[in-house]
């Protein structure tokens, strides 16, 4: 299950997969995908939105079938960063986030161990002010 989906979402998601990799990479129709989990075009709408806002899928707009799977990397694990953060696999979010804002995912994640590093610091120095105050 990719991070961060709901049960319907993963659904959706399985079945454009399937339905690319069985008719040459062409994208299901939402009426396709509606009846295949057995919903209104509405929600199938509903789904697509969140899956596109969470960088799962990509989609043209005003076009048909054009729905394609964003098939995500994998993130910086511990190891990677010199133990200093748990990496996670297929994380939709910051790949989405590193597209709206162009940022890569180097640049977020080393943004974000950087401003970590910075609260231990901080929480240092409070800590031996406050030894020192008694």
């Amino acid at each position: 299950m990719t991070f961060g989906l709901t049960r319907r979402q993963q659904q959706a998601l399985e079945f454009i997969r399937e339905y690319a990799a069985e008719h040459e990479r062409m994208s299901p129709s939402i009426v396709e995908i509606g009846a295949r989990m057995g919903t209104c075009k509405s929600n199938v709408f509903r789904i697509l939105t969140r899956l596109e806002e969470r960088g799962a899928i990509r989609r043209l707009r005003n076009r048909a079938r054009a729905i394609e799977v964003v098939e995500t990397r994998r993130l910086p694990t511990a190891e990677d960063l010199g133990g200093v953060f748990v990496g996670v696999d297929d994380h939709p979010r910051l790949l989405a986030y590193c597209r709206r804002t162009g940022k890569t995912e180097e640049v977020v994640i080393s943004a974000c161990i950087n401003r970590y590093m910075g609260v231990l610091e901080l929480e240092e120095k409070v800590a031996a002010l406050t030894k020192t105050d008694r």
